[in-house]
């Protein structure tokens, strides 16, 4: 591989890199908005990941019973996780 290849191939990890960053920077700037509270890409992960469960376990129609067991276990894993990592904004005086 050349040195411009390689000169390409890293710009365009460093572009993808950056999207993900500015992604994650707005979804976590969204989520501070709609709290009213400023919240870390830790916290935005646990709510994106039960928005996710709720998603999953919302949409399909006809789908075997063991599906909507394991969808029901993710929403009530990333429920509790999420609960757990948002404590602090829901306990403040």
């Amino acid at each position: 591989m050349s040195k411009k290849e390689m000169a390409l191939n890293a710009s365009q990890t460093n572009l993808e890199k950056s999207l993900v960053v500015r992604s994650l920077e707005f979804l976590v700037a969204l989520y501070s908005w709609a709290l009213g509270e400023d919240i870390s890409v830790k916290q935005m992960l646990h709510l994106l990941n039960v928005q996710l469960a709720v998603f999953a376990l919302l949409v399909p129609v006809c789908a075997h019973p063991l599906y909507y067991v394991v969808a029901l276990a993710w929403l009530a894993t990333a429920w509790h996780g999420c609960k757990h990592a948002l404590s602090n904004l829901l306990h403040e005086d």
